[in-house]
């Protein structure tokens, strides 16, 4: 396959409401990617099959130059041990697609949060899921979510400590110099879905939302400070597609991925951990 052509991208087994959304994201760049059978393309693996570790591994060494995991859940710690082991070794980026931490407006604008984290007094992240969407271990993908945004502002996450989790959410707690953090999820039927940031400092604020499931709606970043507030690009692209461009150009040799599959298992170990669910 030349460098002129589109990557061809294989699906798993996938719930349909999850392929719906990737096939959207997709069909909104030919030129880059097209669905086929290729055992040199890139593969997708539905993060929400207990499965999705080891399918890492088949495909790895199947010869997929790439592969892409929709939403993370629990695995097995041995599976993930071993994912990252194969895509390292074969050198074959895998993505995480990630809702928050892997929005491009986000991506785009962390940097100067990061900057700033270091005023701040506190972090509070909140993630709103529709019962619908809540499959075996559904608040672990959240927690990831939560903690890759933290670390990537912060550099680190702190020691993590749960306060409360149940089938129906979660609260953890941390302080990263001198900064209280708390994280949390819960399930509801009353709409809002999705992801909440606010970091509150003396001279600076921001107040982060990260719609759920739409498949464009612009995620909304807007900082506050004596002059008044200042919002953001809107980017109107959805998480799904914004990874699977990434995907691409990590496959191509062009960047990086903004998130290497070996850090994401450390943050999805320490979610696991804190929750009680490796």
């Amino acid at each position: 396959m030349t460098a002129s052509q589109p990557l061809t991208v294989e699906f798993g087994p996938v719930a349909a409401r999850t392929v719906l959304r990737h096939r959207v994201a997709l069909a909104s760049v030919p030129q880059l990617l097209q669905e086929g059978r290729a055992t040199d393309g890139i593969r997708f693996v539905d993060g929400e099959r207990a499965t999705w570790a080891a399918e890492v591994v088949s495909a790895v060494e199947a010869g997929a130059c790439g592969v892409l995991v929709s939403q993370p859940s629990c695995c097995p710690t041995a599976d993930l041990d071993k994912a990252v082991r194969a895509a390292a070794s074969s050198d074959v980026p895998v993505a995480v697609a990630l809702r928050a931490s892997g929005n491009r407006a986000f991506l785009a604008g962390a940097q100067r949060t990061a900057t700033h984290f270091g005023e701040l007094a506190i972090f509070d992240a909140v993630h709103v899921i529709a019962p619908a969407d809540v499959h075996g271990a559904a608040l672990l993908g959240p927690l990831v979510d939560q903690i890759a945004l933290l670390v990537r502002m912060a550099g680190t996450a702190g020691d993590l400590e749960r306060v409360h989790s149940s089938a129906d959410g979660y609260v953890v707690t941390s302080d990263v110099r001198g900064c209280a953090v708390s994280m949390s999820a819960t399930v509801s039927g009353a709409g809002d879905h999705g992801g909440r940031v606010d970091l509150v400092g003396i001279p600076t604020r921001w107040s982060m939302h990260f719609p759920d499931q739409g498949p464009a709606r612009p995620a909304e970043i807007v900082e506050y400070t004596r002059d008044g507030g200042s919002q953001r690009e809107l980017i109107f692209e959805s998480a799904e597609r914004t990874t699977w461009i990434a995907l691409h150009d990590a496959v191509r040799g062009f960047s990086h991925l903004p998130l290497d599959f070996a850090t994401f298992a450390e943050y999805h170990r320490m979610a696991s951990v804190v929750l009680g669910a490796s």
